[in-house]
């Protein structure tokens, strides 16, 4: 039979320690043993429910778990919004990182983006739903540093935007 004590001995060698997992197994348990009692399995209280019962003897994991926050980085005064600029990091990888940050999309859709899903002429960057997170289509806004960004990369391309192997080709959404 599972008791309090019991899930007690698998959360305090790491409550203090590792909050947000032992937090997150607190939950797993407490599901597991939702469902083992509501299938038959078991009968009484959940001794992993928090509130009215591990809250009174586990430490809050709020008052725990301090975040750190960190400062953002300085926007460099020389750049000016110029996407050639010459005081930057050379390669592909920086460019995909500058586009990362100017569109906030998220690195996976950056690392696959593809030249078709580019609209220069509405300045769109047309997401397709297989490959967000969500699975919904959207469409991200490209600034004018995303756009210059973009045209300085046109020239050397494959299908995607940001391949390790590069090819000279003509890009059509240019033209």
């Amino acid at each position: 039979m599972q008791s309090q004590a019991h899930v007690l001995e698998v959360l305090e060698p790491i409550w203090q320690t590792k909050t947000d997992t032992a937090s997150k197994l607190r939950q797993r348990i407490e599901v597991i043993l939702n469902w083992a009692r509501v299938s038959g399995f078991r009968s009484g209280d959940n001794p992993a429910r928090w509130r009215g019962n591990l809250q009174e003897l586990l430490p809050s994991p709020r008052n725990l778990h301090t975040r750190t926050h960190y400062r953002a980085l300085p926007v460099a005064t020389n750049r000016g919004g110029d996407a050639g600029s010459a005081d930057r990091a050379e390669g592909i990888a920086a460019r995909a990182l500058e586009f990362l940050i100017l569109t906030a999309a998220r690195s996976g859709e950056v690392r696959g983006g593809r030249w078709d899903e580019i609209d220069a002429d509405r300045r769109l960057w047309l997401l397709p739903g297989t490959r967000a997170k969500n699975g919904r289509p959207h469409k991200v806004p490209l600034s004018d540093a995303a756009l210059a960004l973009l045209e300085t990369l046109h020239g050397l391309m494959t299908a995607r935007i940001y391949s390790r192997r590069r090819v000279a080709a003509s890009c059509p959404i240019w033209r």
